[in-house]
């Protein structure tokens, strides 16, 4: 193999490699024991973060600002379901996108339901699931700047993305 292939090959592999590695990049972990649940996410990835007021939830971001994820719970009010939850969830973003805005794949978990959406280059996944009475919503929206970086790949951050109740850290 050609020298500057090798080169290229390690320029791009070495930081996937890096990040596959829990010992090397362990996740941060943030728990909510108000709505019951805890946030593993990859610490390489998600340079900023900002909690909210009422510690609902917290939002973070890439350090290029590529990737957004917000992690919160909240109480149901209405008495909804959770596809009727989702429902709402899409409503929000149908007014925020129009009709740019089209749903890759929805389906129930044991616990709610979960969305991939897309507008243009933009990937919008949202989990929702149901804790008593309340709801925790997990939404990630990546290439938000374009910039197409493998390691924000939605299937890619999932892996390393984990929403576990509180009492199961």
């Amino acid at each position: 193999m050609k020298p500057y292939l090798l080169t290229l090959l390690l320029a791009y592999t070495t930081p996937l490699l890096l990040n596959a590695n829990p010992l090397l990049n362990p996740p941060n972990r943030y728990c909510n024991p108000r709505y019951d649940f805890c946030l593993e996410y990859p610490q390489a990835v998600f340079a900023e973060k900002h909690s909210s007021t009422n510690d609902d939830g917290l939002v973070l971001m890439s350090a290029d600002r590529d990737v957004r994820m917000r992690v919160s719970g909240y109480y149901n009010v209405m008495g909804w379901s959770a596809a009727e939850e989702m429902e709402d969830f899409k409503a929000a973003l149908k007014d925020r996108y129009g009709s740019k805005l089209e749903l890759i794949s929805q389906h129930q978990t044991a616990e709610g339901i979960e969305a991939t959406f897309k507008v243009e280059y933009i990937t919008i996944y949202c989990l929702l699931t149901v804790r008593g009475d309340s709801f925790v919503s997990l939404e990630i929206e990546t290439n938000l700047k374009k910039k197409f970086d493998p390691s924000h790949a939605l299937p890619l951050l999932l892996q390393d993305i984990k929403l576990l109740h509180s009492h199961d850290e």
